[in-house]
């Protein structure tokens, strides 16, 4: 009925929470407004909200914002130790089951890195390396930050080879591109999807753009300009190199170019970028949905989501991916995140038997047999001799 009444884009969910009260489905009619798919079926309009406020300060008294004057980011000395220290706390001991380490990881990614962010937050890193080109005939001047193409892992791909990142000590075996924050001794920021288009500047490549500024202010501006990485990090978070140089794996959301001085922001890379940032791959969402599985097989679950990310923003009815969303939360012990999304993929495709199938799995692991058993009867409505809903009606009846 739904797809009937709206036209609808789905709001991802990042909720995760452990109460036992079933998270409800969020989408946005056409109207603005948020509607809430409720588990039994009905809906309701969702109260607005206002969005949580940035942890950055930014003033409201221009287009653009501005930080603080001297603003210097997020100290990536503090973040190095705390996501090296969340990384140890991350192994498997020997002495843990995986359900129970399991449980144990999610509350370990809710523990604050830096005041009350977490691992799931976004943070604010600062480049220096900023090169400031003015054209005095046209007033203009381009801003350029260098990005570095890891060699060795693009060789590593093309041959077919892939590396633990759980286990390097030097990302750049494994991931493609890094942005160095103050020079050659300073921290790497390192990222696979640049998300914003690449430019070149003779033989270097980087993020770039064009401002109109006046000339006494230019001639200040020239070394004075710096840019901050909005990032989120993926596994392994850090790496803490034998050289001392720190190294952050991470998912690049955007960059600001801004006046250190003042703090004004003069530029978002972001801002001008098309919805889907990222082209998509040869074979398109499939191969998308491909790689998120592979992902998925070899436990890189922070990896397969991020591809998923990607696939909804693209195709946001494609149910497989939820299907794939609640496996992995599932794995990971977040059973109200594992049942939004699974629930999710049953309103797109209701004749998706994998996701009946999740479900019932959900449920069953969770305790509530109930819930358990109408997933799996829905399940063999819709194939009565699939194997893997026979087999969890046996597992129930026991």
């Amino acid at each position: 009925m739904f797809r009937l009444l709206f036209s609808l884009s789905l709001l991802l969910l990042p909720t995760i929470a452990l109460s036992q009260t079933p998270v409800p489905i969020e989408l946005r009619a056409p109207d603005g407004r948020t509607v809430i798919l409720k588990s039994d079926g009905t809906w309701e309009y969702k109260k607005d909200t206002p969005p949580p406020s940035s942890s950055r300060p930014v003033s409201s008294d221009s287009e653009t914002g501005a930080l603080s004057p001297n603003y210097s980011g997020q100290d990536p000395n503090k973040l190095l130790v705390q996501l090296i220290d969340l990384r140890k706390r991350l192994v498997k001991s020997e002495f843990e089951t995986t359900a129970e380490y399991a449980k144990r990881a999610v509350e370990e990614k809710k523990l604050p890195i830096l005041n009350t962010q977490t691992i799931r937050d976004t943070f604010s890193l600062v480049a220096s390396g900023v090169l400031a080109e003015y054209d005095a005939d046209s007033q203009t001047m381009r801003l350029f930050l260098a990005v570095e193409k890891n060699g060795l892992a693009e060789s590593y791909r093309q041959l077919g080879m892939t590396q633990d990142k759980m286990k390097v000590s030097d990302l750049s075996y494994v991931t493609l591109y890094k942005i160095s924050l103050s020079g050659y001794r300073g921290s790497e920021v390192f990222f696979d999807d640049p998300r914003l288009p690449l430019s070149k500047q003779g033989h270097e490549m980087g993020f770039s753009t064009t401002i109109a500024v006046p000339v006494e202010e230019a001639k200040r501006l020239k070394s004075a300009m710096k840019a901050v990485l909005l990032v989120q990090f993926e596994e392994p978070y850090a790496v803490d190199t034998y050289s001392g140089k720190g190294q952050f794996q991470t998912r690049l959301v955007d960059i600001e170019f801004f006046d250190q001085q003042t703090g004004k922001i003069l530029a978002k890379l972001g801002a001008a970028a098309s919805p889907t940032v990222t082209p998509v791959p040869a074979g398109g969402t499939h191969s998308l949905l491909e790689r998120a599985v592979e992902l998925y097989d070899l436990h890189r679950d922070d990896d397969a989501l991020a591809e998923l990310n990607r696939l909804v923003q693209i195709e946001p009815t494609m149910a497989n991916a939820y299907v794939l969303r609640a496996r992995i939360y599932l794995r990971n012990g977040d059973q109200e995140a594992a049942i939004a999304a699974g629930k999710t993929a049953v309103f797109w495709d209701p004749k998706l038997i994998e996701a009946h199938i999740v479900l019932a799995r959900i449920y069953l692991v969770r305790g509530d047999r109930g819930e358990a058993n109408k997933y799996v009867n829905n399940a063999l409505n819709i194939d009565s001799t699939n194997d893997e809903a026979i087999s969890l009606r046996r597992q129930i009846s026991n």
